[in-house]
């Protein structure tokens, strides 16, 4: 039989507000039960490792996508929660050579490197331990409304969509920024990376295809001309900034686009012109409740689930 272990690290204590060091969950189509356990800590409150345990599959293959599913559940529902978290790359935190490893096998323990994120091994009946290290505000939420939030994210299932796992990833890695610019253009490119730029009308791509013609004609240095060239090609897509509002407009709350649109400039200052934008702070926490609607509705899960 195989288990998959999906472990995970937040931004802060006190995302599971509860002072055992492990809970049993239960979602529908899992072989057993799931065990959500505190990592390095004495109890779920006070941890900011965790690890989602669960068991009984009959392959590796099968085990992998319970882990990916449970994956994929945590990270809308943190989302959801307003709760960041990394999900890791599935590699080991730590090596350790073999004289220790089989020392500790002969002692009746089955010894692994941690790995941030998801691992699927096979149970062979001694107890496994995992070795690994560790390189805070606080949000605290109520045991049961941490895991209505999972169960209902696990029900729904992962859409699949890489783009829309990468912004759901973004928003999570944001929270661990320790500087408001650094959480700010995560933020902004949350939104970015969910977009798909629409071609625009004929007559503007006419009049850009006249444009190109005469700049093909011209005497202009090559390199010049080919940069030109590459510049007007890209116009005839709409632009970053008006695809970013599209999105905010179709998937966010009432008036979210001109809190959006003031954002997208400030980002251009912050990383184009390099200036100091005074009270960025007050401005991200619109951000922030900006890209949440937009994720959680892109996703399909209402705010307001």
């Amino acid at each position: 039989m195989f288990i998959a272990r999906l472990h995970f690290r937040t931004a802060g204590t006190h995302v599971f507000d509860s002072p055992e060091p492990e809970v049993e969950l239960n979602f529908p189509g899992l072989s057993g039960a799931a065990r959500l356990t505190a990592v390095g800590a004495g109890s779920l409150r006070e941890a900011t490792d965790f690890a989602m345990n669960c068991g009984g599959f009959p392959d590796r293959a099968a085990a992998l996508a319970a882990g990916e599913r449970l994956r994929a559940a945590f990270r809308l529902a943190f989302v959801r929660l307003n709760v960041g978290a990394d999900w890791g790359a599935d590699q080991a935190s730590l090596s350790f050579n073999k004289g220790l490893r089989d020392a500790l096998q002969e002692s009746g323990i089955n010894v692994r490197p941690d790995v941030l994120g998801l691992v699927v091994y096979e149970d062979i009946g001694t107890p496994t331990l995992f070795l690994g290290v560790k390189a805070t505000g606080v949000v605290s939420r109520s045991l049961p409304e941490v895991l209505a939030a999972l169960q209902a994210a696990y029900a729904q299932g992962d859409s699949g969509d890489d783009r829309i796992v990468l912004a759901l990833q973004l928003f999570g890695w944001s929270f661990f920024e320790s500087t408001a610019r650094a959480r700010f253009l995560l933020l902004i490119t949350c939104i970015e990376v969910l977009v798909e730029r629409q071609p625009r009308s004929k007559a503007a791509k006419a009049h850009i295809d006249k444009l190109m013609e005469g700049t093909r004609a011209s005497t202009l240095e090559q390199t010049e001309k080919g940069r030109l060239l590459e510049g007007l090609s890209n116009l005839r897509s709409e632009s970053i900034g008006a695809a970013c509002s599209r999105v905010v407009a179709q998937h966010g709350a009432g008036g979210d686009v001109p809190h959006w649109e003031i954002a997208h400039r400030l980002r251009h200052k912050l990383s184009h012109a390099g200036a100091t934008v005074p009270n960025l702070t007050s401005t991200l926490a619109t951000l922030q409740e900006v890209v949440r609607r937009v994720l959680l509705h892109v996703a399909g899960w209402s705010p307001d689930h």
